[in-house]
């Protein structure tokens, strides 16, 4: 691929990076990440692009759901369908929202049973998360389908030491009533931790003024969402242990279905049910030269949708169920055999199952959609961690899937980096390849209405991604100040498109872009960050810009420590205008560019007793991302965290 404009992206990056550099900071990351390399590894000796959300920034910030920690990173663009816990898609440096793959320590979460294999991401809490790893690009050599514009993977909480209750109570603005316990801890062998978590809102309605129904109010969208969750260890002895995580989800939600004529709808609901475990042993030989986990993991989505006829929407009903499950089987080797390589060979069989049926009537008439298939994906992969000399590090990778329906499909990785400790610089580039399986409806599906019947394609291909990716990171004043820059470019072909009886692989996409951040410890009781991208996603053949994909999007964060006990924050987002649909209309629209600015406070009143609040969306900014779906306005929040 040959870089698109790169001079005056570059500039105009620099140009920010240089202007911003009295402005940035952010919370240390961990001593080790996972997901760049799929072993613990230092973040500096990591050569493609991550991010780590921490359970610090989590907690400082007050973040109840991912989708609203994920808003923080410029390169992930975010839009959601009405208030708290609605549909969420997140587009990653400009790829499809079916580009992102979501793990939740270890274990896959894209749906199975959704249309193109997405994971929804609006219900997913926070309070029991230790840290969210982002680590972008095409990463396809170690985790197969779906990884094309990112891996998004959800690290939860272990228990370490002697037991520590918890419990949280918080309430404010949109009838918010939020609670979370848990208990973690240690004890010889054995460690645990429980976790139930509550999110409730009577939320907003997401019709806008444009489309309230004559005469009378909207009705306002609830969420409920409760979630329970367990991650046990047991170590056998020093060589051999054994790790359980499990974790199910029930989320309400009420809905506004846009339908024509576009308003309200007071009885339209959905319920979703989901399941995730993953059971797993590891091994250690030969003096610990060699690893090996076997791991068990299993999910189950079940989705229910439904609206009666109504007096407002007499033409408006639907009944819409979707299961689907996934089982896999992975077991990984590390091997430490040769100074400075650790060798990984990883094997993986996977089935996915989809059972969906969906009947609907409205004022275009009777619609009715179905898919009952089947799939089984088996893989094999190897990577080469290395480390040369006091400076040079990388990883090499190569990887096969077997598909059932349409064979195999290599892909591949070379990331090498190379730190300079004297001058505080580190440079990095890698080149990856990516994939995307055709997702069981698009295969197998099968729709009628009265415009005809429409049949999904079981000749489908993979989409194909390839990319690279160029950086340089900067500390000076002994990382009291730090730089980063990153240009990245991707070409996505193979793009499956809705013609007008089935799916035909006919899209291109072209992804490039900058990353420009700064950090710095201001004092010692000052932190700040700023971040921004520039990422420009294209239909190749048209030249468009891709829907709901900003070019422009920014974050700044600031963290005051007022005192040894009160701590107080800000965060200002800024998406700027991007291209959609008219809800109304069905033309192609210009949203307008917003910013949210949100504060946070927390008093720690006692030992055990900490106080805190927060304002969202201080300026009553209104917008509509994606259009024709109301956001929430200012809101308030407090609440009480107790520890024991």
């Amino acid at each position: 691929m040959i870089p698109r404009r790169p001079f005056r992206i570059a500039t105009a990056a620099i140009a920010l990076t240089l202007a911003a550099g009295a402005a940035g900071a952010q919370t240390a990351l961990p001593d080790t990440v996972v997901t760049a390399t799929r072993i613990a590894t230092p973040p500096n000796r990591i050569a493609s692009t991550i991010a780590v959300i921490t359970a610090d920034d989590i907690a400082r910030k007050q973040y109840r759901t991912i989708d609203e920690a994920l808003r923080s990173e410029p390169s992930l663009a975010v839009a959601r369908s009405g208030g708290p816990g609605k549909l969420t898609s997140i587009f990653s440096r400009g790829a499809n929202s079916n580009h992102t793959l979501v793990l939740l320590d270890g274990i896959e979460l894209n749906d199975p049973s959704t249309a193109n294999g997405a994971a929804d991401l609006g219900g997913i809490a926070l309070d029991d998360v230790e840290r969210i790893e982002v680590l972008y690009g095409s990463q396809g050599t170690l985790y197969g389908s779906d990884a094309i514009g990112a891996v998004i993977n959800i690290i939860t909480k272990e228990g370490k030491g002697k037991p520590v209750a918890a419990l949280t109570l918080e309430g404010g603005s949109f009838g918010t009533f939020n609670q979370a316990a848990s208990v973690r801890g240690s004890a010889e062998r054995l460690s645990y931790a429980f976790n139930v978590q509550h999110l409730r809102t009577t939320g907003l309605s997401a019709t806008t003024p444009e489309f309230a129904p004559p005469g009378r109010s909207n009705d306002d969208d609830a969420f409920d969402n409760i979630t329970l969750g367990t991650k046990l260890g047991y170590r056998a002895s020093d060589d051999l242990s054994f790790n359980l995580v499990a974790r199910h989800s029930r989320t309400r939600n009420d809905l506004d279905l846009n339908v024509f004529p576009v308003q309200s709808d007071d009885d339209s609901r959905s319920r979703s049910d989901q399941t995730a475990v993953r059971a797993e042993a590891r091994l250690a030989a030969f003096d610990k030269r060699t690893e090996h986990r076997l791991g068990v993991s299993y999910t189950r989505t079940d989705r229910r949708d439904r609206d009666d006829r109504d007096p407002v929407n007499a033409f408006d009903f639907l009944r819409d169920r979707n299961l689907g499950t996934r089982t896999k089987i992975d077991l990984q080797n590390d091997l430490r055999v040769v100074p400075g390589h650790v060798f990984t060979l990883g094997l993986e069989t996977e089935s996915e199952t989809i059972d969906s049926n969906l009947v609907s009537d409205s004022l275009f008439g009777p619609f009715s959609s179905s898919a009952d298939a089947s799939n089984r994906t088996n893989a094999i992969f190897l990577q080469d961690q290395f480390t040369i000399g006091g400076g040079l590090f990388g990883t090499v990778g190569v990887r096969v899937d077997d598909h059932e329906r349409f064979g195999t499909e290599p892909t591949w990785r070379v990331a090498v980096g190379y730190r300079v400790d004297d001058w505080g610089t580190t440079l990095r580039g890698s080149y990856s390849t990516g994939f995307k399986a055709p997702s069981l409806f698009q295969l197998f599906g099968a729709s009628i209405s009265g415009f005809g019947t429409f049949l999904g394609n079981p000749n489908l291909e993979p989409e194909r991604s390839a990319g690279y990716e160029i950086g340089v990171t900067q500390r000076l004043l002994d990382g009291r100040l730090r730089f980063g820059l990153t240009w990245f470019d991707q070409e996505v072909e193979n793009l499956i498109v809705a013609e007008a009886t089935t799916n035909r692989n006919v899209g291109r996409a072209d992804l490039d872009g900058i990353e420009a951040s700064v950090a710095a410890s201001l004092t010692d009781r000052i932190d700040a960050r700023l971040g921004y991208s520039f990422v420009r996603a294209r239909d190749r053949d048209s030249g468009n810009d891709l829907l709901r994909r900003p070019r422009h999007r920014g974050s700044a964060d600031l963290a005051w420590r007022a005192s040894d006990t009160l701590t107080i924050s800000s965060e200002l987002i800024y998406v700027g205008n991007r291209r959609d649909i008219d809800a109304a209309t069905f033309a192609t629209i210009r949203l307008p560019s917003y910013a949210l600015l949100g504060v946070t406070g927390a008093w720690r009143v006692h030992e055990q007793v900490t106080l805190f609040g927060r304002v969202a969306n201080l300026l009553d900014v209104q917008y509509e991302d994606p259009d024709g779906f109301a956001q929430p306005g200012i809101g308030a929040f407090v609440g009480v965290r107790a520890t024991y």
